[in-house]
């Protein structure tokens, strides 16, 4: 689930954005502070925000580090009002890296809270100690509530994961998801009573689009599971020989106007994949007579019709171009992208 945001740059090379929503959030309650208590106050609130902010990211750094570390991406990370999210692409391969990634973001809180316990302790009263004591306070309290079982909360996550060792994917999240879902209905009834927690009903909102989102999601692993490469591959025009001229090889894109994407035959085993602009600039730019086989440089082995579209996802993955050929059951040939496996999910 991708949010809208201002990219303020990168860290540790991963793309970090502002939700849109935050700058609002600053000035609404750095004003109202700034109207109930003066001008030093609104500096001290704004502080202490900013502070945290940057706690919530270090938080979601911690998870990315340790995703990183079993071989998951990460696409980048988006500053809620709220909280943070870092988005992965692709999941924990075992409950144990689950576990181990939820709780990375939490165990960078507590480990912060040692400078800073450190800090109140030792500073004499006056200004720094009482800016350093909301920060030790709200630090705490970031890394602790995360872990409350509300999935897809830190804690919720490591709910999900142990379910998975006696359930399957699917069932583990929805149990986990109505979990967070009663949970935030705790919290809803809580800002109802003391209007003072109103920010626990946005947390229950992001805890109830969330989870929703994430059921959906492991829905769609489900059927990914089951469902082949041949189930979502697009058919490819017949293979163009890789002894073929290039004068020849321009044949094809007079024979099939609207394909994008053609298969040059390497040798029985491999082929290459070209795109129709690629195909045409190589036709165009080089001798008509040179055999293509010698201007294509990527070869690959086809995924067999049978292979697991789960599978075929991680592979998808980790290609840089994010497409794959397929052998079709009747020995044509096929091309299978994140593009296709989106729309045969939608089906």
């Amino acid at each position: 689930m991708k949010l809208k945001g201002i990219e303020l740059g990168r860290v540790l090379g991963i793309p970090v954005r502002l939700h849109f929503t935050f700058p609002f959030f600053l000035v609404v309650i750095v004003a109202v502070e700034t109207y109930g208590g003066g001008w030093r106050a609104g500096l001290h609130i704004a502080g202490v925000l900013i502070s945290l902010f940057i706690f919530v990211l270090l938080h979601e750094l911690g998870h990315s580090v340790v995703a990183r570390r079993y071989g998951i991406p990460i696409l980048d990370i988006t500053l809620l009002p709220i909280g943070g999210v870092a988005r992965t692409l692709g999941l924990p391969k075992t409950s144990g890296q689950e576990i181990a990634i939820a709780l990375a973001g939490p165990a960078v809180n507590y480990a912060l809270a040692i400078p800073l316990g450190i800090a109140v302790a030792t500073l004499p009263a006056g200004t720094l100690r009482e800016f350093a004591i909301p920060l030790l306070l709200a630090n705490l309290m970031l890394g602790t509530f995360n872990l409350i079982p509300a999935f897809p909360m830190d804690g919720g996550r490591v709910l999900r994961a142990l379910l998975a060792l006696r359930k399957n994917y699917l069932d583990a999240t929805r149990i986990a998801v109505w979990v967070g879902r009663a949970v935030a209905v705790i919290f809803v009834v809580v800002a109802v009573v003391d209007r003072e927690w109103i920010l626990l009903a946005l947390i229950a909102l992001f805890i109830y689009n969330a989870g929703g989102a994430e059921l959906r999601l492991a829905r769609r692993l489900n059927s990914l599971a089951k469902g082949t490469a041949q189930d979502a591959a697009a058919p490819l025009p017949p293979a163009i020989p890789g002894d073929a001229s290039l004068s020849r090889a321009f044949t094809w894109l007079e024979s099939f106007p609207y394909a994008p994407y053609f298969a040059i035959e390497m040798d029985p085993i491999t082929i290459s994949l070209v795109g129709r602009e690629e195909l045409g600039d190589l036709c165009l730019a080089l001798r008509a007579n040179m055999e293509i086989s010698r201007v294509t440089l990527h070869a690959e082995i086809p995924l067999a019709g049978k292979y697991s579209l789960a599978d075929a996802r991680r592979k998808l993955q980790e290609a840089h171009r994010n497409m794959l050929p397929v052998r079709l059951p009747n020995g044509s040939l096929g091309i299978l992208t994140l593009l296709d496996l989106e729309a045969w999910l939608s089906h």
